[in-house]
């Protein structure tokens, strides 16, 4: 008994050491390195709304963009009724045509993602925007993808940073 309570004890300082060691270089207080770098970009590009975005990041926006740019959506889901999950959000990531009937009524002008989404709709949606001819990439990073849509406003800074 003794000797299984420290074998675990010295299974867990290992893993946690392991665990450590790998995020070495993000301890500390504050943000993570480089994690402004997206909004940075956004704003020295005067990149213009609105913009489509997932609920991870749109705090984020909020912080870092508000007033001069609005999220679609942000993480306090007390602030939108259940319907707007049901019967917006998710089936426009889920299905192409939706986003597309959307776009029209909002006329987005750019996409700003978190890189890491791992919810099914918004693995589908950066699948399905990646391949959509009317959208281009301009801007990853560790946390952050924007995509701007083709027309003339944005044609300088598309031939500029497309990826």
């Amino acid at each position: 008994m003794v000797l299984t309570y420290i074998f675990m004890v010295v299974f867990s300082v290992l893993n946690s050491y392991q665990f450590l060691s790998y995020h070495w270089r993000d301890r500390g207080i504050g943000l993570a390195p480089r994690v402004n770098e997206a909004a940075e970009f956004f704003k020295q590009e005067k990149i213009s709304g609105p913009i489509f975005n997932n609920y991870d990041i749109g705090g984020y926006l909020i912080w870092n963009l508000y007033p001069q740019k609005k999220a679609f959506v942000d993480n306090r889901p007390e602030a939108y009724p259940d319907s707007f999950f049901s019967e917006v959000y998710k089936p426009m990531q889920e299905d192409p045509a939706i986003f597309e009937k959307i776009d029209q009524e909002y006329n987005f002008n750019a996409v700003f993602f978190y890189s890491h989404d791992i919810t099914p709709w918004g693995i589908n949606f950066l699948k399905a925007i990646k391949s959509n001819s009317a959208w281009a990439m301009v801007y990853s990073d560790d946390y952050a993808i924007i995509y701007l849509k083709r027309n003339e406003t944005n044609k300088p800074l598309i031939d500029k940073y497309k990826k």
